[in-house]
């Protein structure tokens, strides 16, 4: 049996140097690191580095991607001009004459994938982890104590992945081989989400950094696929963001609208969980602040009638996460013509726990007058949109200032009785807090009404000249659109006192994102149903 393992390795090595042979034009040339001072000077015990290869080669033959793999010595004699992406799969031991070369490479305007790499030089006495600082831009960078067996990794919009999400929000990940975190620094990289703990994001460290080094791009990340232990999702999930990592270092033009527009950016919706400790001045001193909350109500509950009359239809949540974790939609049905007997009110959402979707048909969910559902998440998320015009949503409730803006998240409140403190003052703190954030309060409607308008905008790009793109924005909806953001993707370095954005002769507003290297264009009052021409031009550098 070890026979065969063996001949098994060395025909997915020998098919890597294929594969690569026959790489299509126009795509990235990709290499792979086999470390041979890794594997000689090994520090984890755990780790098996032809394991580790053949995981990755596996995976990129699986997922057609072409790649070649080399050794120290290619390295030491520098690839930086054969090889556009480098993954640095699990590289425990370099050499001096090897970070020498990472450091031309990226300076090059090429790119690095550092997957569960500690690059550590044989017999170094200095800092342990300097060399990953240094060449990324690093700091604070710790291994996971050694004591625990696990950990869980939010993963949120950004960049690599055109600020999209999948349904899978967390990472499930082995410490077995010392796995690394580190903090980020502001105004230089960008996370991809954060350590996990008991519930809560308790930790701004993080595992997954992206960002820009020299001319090239990175994604750093402490942990490699291998240590993925959650299951066949999680594991898809992280391949997708490397594969998301390649097409953004691919050095392709590529253009992706942002989530919210201006007035909806680092959205926050605002919950009360009725109770008979709810004052009717409290609403009242919530909307003066120009916030429209939304009223959570049980279908156990006995609502005071004063109290609905404050709320329209489409600001009251109905929470039946109180029933059956198998809730069946016959049941729902009943529960809301009940309510609609009771009070007079139609409801048309509700709160769920995450399975509710997977045993119920969202055709038949919005055929009972439900058009968005919120289930209760670990972590923020995006809405999505199902076929029949249904609007999921993570509810997500915030203890602190949110990470990201780039997600929906929830502030609740339960009104109590405390004769020592004021609750209401903790909570309009918090509210004040988010805004100096930039946070804006929204309402489910709100989010609706925007998630559907951004599925019927459509972006394309093309190349007119060498000097010139054109950026054909197509606003298929009956309605305006107005403050959004457009992120133009182009690695080669612009001279950006050349650059003109223009929209029929009339310039428009742009900065440069320094950190992703991307230009954010700014759009206002773009008609209905209409096709917008854009015309960029620019010198490079």
């Amino acid at each position: 049996m070890l026979s065969y393992f063996k001949i098994l390795i060395i025909f997915i090595l020998l098919a890597g140097h294929f594969y690569a042979q026959e790489s299509d034009f126009g795509k990235p040339r990709i290499a792979i690191l086999y470390s041979e001072l890794t594997e000689k000077y090994r520090i984890s015990n755990s780790l098996d580095l032809t394991d580790v290869i053949t995981y990755w080669e596996l995976f990129l033959m699986q997922d057609k991607v072409s790649y070649k793999v080399i050794y120290d010595d290619d390295l030491e004699l520098g690839i930086e001009d054969d090889f556009d992406i480098l993954i640095l799969p699990s590289v425990e031991i370099i050499s001096n004459d090897e970070l020498s070369e990472l450091e031309k490479f990226l300076e090059a305007g090429n790119s690095i994938i550092c997957s569960g790499s500690k690059l550590f030089l044989k017999d170094a006495t200095a800092n342990k982890y300097q060399n990953l600082q240094t060449l990324f831009n690093l700091r604070d960078i710790e291994s996971i104590a050694s004591s625990k067996t696990g950990f869980m990794h939010t993963l949120k919009p950004n960049h690599l992945n055109n600020f999209t999400l999948s349904n899978n929000l967390i990472l499930q990940i082995s410490a077995k081989n010392q796995l690394l975190i580190c903090s980020i620094q502001k105004n230089k990289m960008y996370e991809c989400g954060n350590i996990y703990s008991e519930n809560n994001i308790t930790d701004k460290r993080t595992s997954l950094v992206y960002g820009s080094v020299g001319g090239g791009r990175f994604l750093w990340a402490g942990f490699d696929l291998n240590d993925i232990v959650g299951g066949a999702d999680d594991l898809l999930t992280y391949k997708s963001l490397i594969l998301n990592t390649i097409n953004w270092m691919d050095k392709k033009s590529d253009t992706y609208i942002d989530n919210f527009p201006e007035n909806l950016a680092a959205p926050v919706i605002a919950v009360i969980q009725y109770n008979n400790a709810l004052q009717s001045n409290l609403i009242d001193s919530i909307k003066q602040n120009d916030i429209i909350p939304h009223l959570i109500v049980s279908p156990s509950q006995i609502v005071s009638k004063e109290t609905l009359s404050k709320f329209s239809d489409n600001e009251i949540i109905f929470d039946l996460t109180e029933l059956s974790s198998d809730l069946k939609l016959d049941i729902v049905t009943d529960l809301l013509e009940n309510f609609k007997n009771d009070y007079d009110v139609s409801i048309s959402s509700i709160l769920v726990e995450d399975n509710f979707i997977a045993i119920n048909d969202p055709s038949e969910i919005k055929k009972i007058g439900i058009n968005t559902v919120l289930y209760y998440s670990p972590v923020a998320g995006l809405p999505q949109t199902y076929k029949s015009d249904l609007l999921i949503i993570p509810f997500f409730k915030i203890a602190e200032i949110p990470g990201s803006n780039k997600t929906i998240n929830f502030l609740s409140f339960i009104p109590t009785v405390d004769c020592k403190k004021n609750p209401e003052e903790d909570l309009f703190r918090m509210i004040n807090q988010l805004r100096s954030n930039g946070h804006n309060f929204t309402t489910i409607s709100s989010i609706n009404k925007w998630w559907r308008l951004r599925d019927l905008i459509n972006l394309q790009l093309n190349k007119t000249e060498d000097d010139e793109f054109e950026l054909k924005l197509t606003n298929k909806n009956l309605a305006e659109i107005n403050d959004l953001n457009v992120y133009l993707d182009y690695f080669k370095k612009i001279n950006l006192s050349s650059l003109t954005i223009s929209l029929n002769d009339t310039l428009l507003n742009y900065y440069l994102d320094d950190t992703a290297k991307v230009i954010v264009i700014s759009f206002d009052k773009i008609p209905p149903d209409s096709i917008n021409r854009i015309k960029i031009k620019f010198s490079l550098e």
